[in-house]
């Protein structure tokens, strides 16, 4: 069964490409399990065409701190958000 957060599905830019993710704050990806140290850096598109920096969270084995159980309960390979470092934390 799936964690149910709040969020807006987009397209974000990865690895050269782009992939379905969630947009949402960091107090909903916390809801997962996530650790402020399993974020990436990187950049998404608003409709205007500005990038604007985000905090990516990579829901995979081996590269988070989720567990099996809670790595079962993601809906999405990505999860995004705009808020900085400076504002989030565990």
């Amino acid at each position: 069964m799936t964690t149910s957060i709040i969020g807006k599905e987009i397209s974000a830019p990865i690895w050269g490409g782009h992939c379905p993710a969630l947009l949402t704050t960091w107090s909903e990806i916390k809801k997962l399990g996530f650790k402020k140290r399993d974020r990436s850096f990187g950049h998404i598109v608003d409709e205007n065409g500005k990038d604007i920096p985000a905090l990516f969270f990579y829901a995979t084995k081996h590269c988070c701190s989720l567990s099996d159980e809670q790595l079962n309960k993601c809906r999405f390979e990505w999860y995004v958000t705009t808020e900085t470092l400076d504002e989030i934390s565990d």
